[in-house]
């Protein structure tokens, strides 16, 4: 009976301690991780070019390079051209969205891209006046509603003297809500554009008898444009920009 009793005691401490037992890990997987890709400036640089179609280049023996650039295609009614610069000094290319050439009060757009950076657009808002505006805010308004509005601040060497009278010009960086804001713009849209300033402001004015150029026309033509191009580049270039790209250029035309 003794003997009994202590057989089940043992069986039961044995049981215990079974129990108590940690689990045991699991066995290390054998399989070898995925290594990730890291992309070049090269790979960079031909995703790039992948974006457009290059012509008429021309080397001007300074560092800069011109060139067109076709963005897009007519059949996705997503075409668009460009005047584009490569400055190998600054480390950077832009491309223009229609005329560039300023002629009276105008704004302006262009995507600036930095070596190995993603695209930035600009809204550059550009006044010629008799007397000084000192402007320092621009706003944009389509059917009736302000879907745009920046403040800034101007400095000496935004400011000049320019023919018979006075320039005013800045170049403003669009976010990425901007630019969801400015995809209201179509060439059908009431588009109304301000320069404001601490001496008054400044509508941009449409064709009439006084004026052959539409401003307005060529800045709602331009932005649909200049949004083409931003969106083209940024396509091309996913998943190619390196992890350190390259010092940081100046980004304006400025």
């Amino acid at each position: 009976m003794k003997n009994l009793i202590f057989t089940i005691t043992c069986l039961l401490l044995i049981a215990g301690c079974s129990k108590n037992e940690p689990a045991k890990p699991p066995a290390p997987s054998m399989e070898r991780p995925i290594p990730v890709h890291i992309a070049t400036m090269d790979e960079w640089t031909s995703a790039l070019s992948s974006a457009y179609i290059e012509s008429q280049t021309k080397d001007k023996g300074d560092g800069v390079t011109e060139f067109m650039a076709a963005f897009g295609t007519k059949e996705n009614k997503n075409f668009s051209i460009a005047f584009g610069e490569r400055d190998g000094f600054r480390k950077l290319r832009i491309y223009k969205a229609g005329m560039p050439m300023n002629i009276g009060t105008s704004v302006k757009t262009y995507v600036s891209v930095p070596d190995g950076k993603k695209p930035i657009l600009f809204i550059a808002p550009y006044y010629w006046g008799r007397s000084w505006l000192f402007m320092k805010k621009l706003s944009i308004m389509v059917d009736g509603n302000v879907i745009f509005e920046h403040d800034f601040e101007l400095n000496t060497s935004n400011r000049r003297t320019e023919g018979v009278g006075v320039a005013e010009s800045y170049d403003l960086v669009a976010t990425e809500q901007d630019i969801d804001a400015l995809r209201k713009i179509h060439p059908e849209s009431k588009v109304l554009v301000r320069i404001s300033g601490d001496k008054g402001y400044v509508n941009l004015i449409g064709k009439n008898k006084r004026h052959e150029i539409d401003a307005i026309e060529d800045f709602q033509r331009d932005i649909v444009s200049a949004i083409v191009i931003y969106d083209e580049i940024s396509k091309a270039i996913k998943g190619h920009i390196p992890p350190n790209g390259t010092s940081n250029p100046p980004k304006s035309l400025n």
